[in-house]
């Protein structure tokens, strides 16, 4: 479970910190729970497994500014995978082997250093992610921000390296060593100032995976017969996407959004997101509805239930066809008056994602934020 719901969390709670992350001086602390239900029956997604699972995770940003052209960016990070995910319900003696109330921990930290030169920022980072005996990663990457137009338009271009090793568990308990994956992300983006209450932002990504892609314990059935999944050795995948924000009134901004992704396993999708950000009390209350519409294609290896055994082959219904909904609401406290001195933002998120495929997904955020 952790090769595959780790990369989720963290995009997921990152996320909701970015704002935090562009601050200078400053900690955040926050903790996120996430939970996900396949319904009462376990007849959601894969139905021959009970998907339920729990996991907290906590999370630090420090920023501090070293000289009027050097930054420092630390994140620290740790998750609690506190109860079950993908109980056996076909072959119940594979239970405690294959996954169970496993209660692994994960820890992982990265550690990023930005420099200005005369016309650009370039910044580097690498980290370490890692959960006793079972996996580790290395992430690694550097980027470029360059301001162009007298600053209205700033062109950003990324690119980062994922590396990980973990443990080549089959679903029957079997290990057979350590399994391998390599991940290479470009991304390139343009911000551009359309007016002075307009600012629309273009996002073109493509990322490279190679190695072993499928996640080790998960298995297909043929006529009833457990098999080991088997994924294509290679991915390509791309994306592109667009953000506009306007400002309606000094105390609301409208926020829309749309991604359109593909890759070489044939799942394309698209998403489809309206976001308001509405102030009260002197800009010291801020609320953040939102909704994302998604849907998705399935890969071309996909099936609930096989009749013949292909060379590739899931049943992992992330990998299937799909559509969903995601409701959100934040709320942030931002330096009333009754705060002390050294805090600055209190923000609690909520969201709900609710997919056909009978999968239910909640998770909640807070973070505090000080600045020094």
């Amino acid at each position: 479970m952790q090769v595959k719901r780790a990369g989720l969390l963290l995009l997921v709670f990152l996320f909701s910190l970015t704002v935090h992350a562009e601050l200078d001086d400053s900690l955040s602390i926050g903790a996120t729970a996430y939970l996900q239900t396949d319904g009462a029956d376990h007849i959601g997604g894969n139905p021959k497994l009970d998907e339920d699972e729990f996991v907290f995770e906590g999370i630090m940003i420090l920023n501090k500014t070293l000289s009027e052209r050097d930054k420092l960016n630390v994140k620290l990070l740790g998750d609690l995978i506190s109860s079950a995910s993908e109980t056996r319900l076909f072959n119940p003696q594979f239970r405690a082997l294959q996954s169970g109330a496993s209660g692994n921990k994960r820890i992982a930290t990265d550690i990023g250093y930005a420099h200005r030169f005369d016309g650009f920022t370039m910044g580097v980072h690498g980290g370490y992610s890692y959960e006793a005996d079972i996996y580790m990663s290395w992430p690694y990457g550097v980027n470029f921000g360059i301001p162009m137009m007298g600053g209205n338009s700033v062109l950003g271009i990324r690119l980062d390296g994922y590396t990980d090793y973990f443990l080549n568990k089959y679903y029957n308990g079997t290990t057979h060593g350590y399994a391998y994956r390599q991940t290479i992300s470009t991304e390139g983006s343009l911000t551009q100032v359309l007016s002075p209450l307009d600012i629309l932002n273009l996002t073109l990504t493509y990322i490279f995976q190679t190695g072993t892609l499928q996640t080790s314990y998960y298995s297909v059935f043929l006529n009833n017969v457990e098999q080991r999944e088997i994924m294509p050795p290679q991915r390509h995948r791309g994306a592109v996407s667009a953000r506009w924000k306007h400002s309606i009134s000094p105390m609301n901004t409208l926020e829309l959004g749309y991604r359109f992704y593909g890759d070489t396993w044939n799942i394309y999708s698209h998403t489809a997101e309206v976001k308001l950000f509405q102030y009260f009390f002197a800009k010291r209350f801020l609320l953040e509805p939102s909704v994302r519409f998604y849907t998705q294609t399935g890969a071309y290896f996909y099936e609930r239930a096989f009749a013949t055994l292909p060379t590739y082959r899931t049943s992992d219904t992330d990998l299937g066809p799909f559509t969903g909904a995601i409701f959100g609401l934040g709320a942030s406290l931002i330096r009333p008056p009754f705060f002390p001195f050294w805090l600055d933002n209190v923000a609690i998120t909520g969201n709900y994602w609710l997919r056909d495929d009978g999968f239910q997904v909640y998770w909640f955020d807070m973070s505090v934020l000080s600045r020094f």
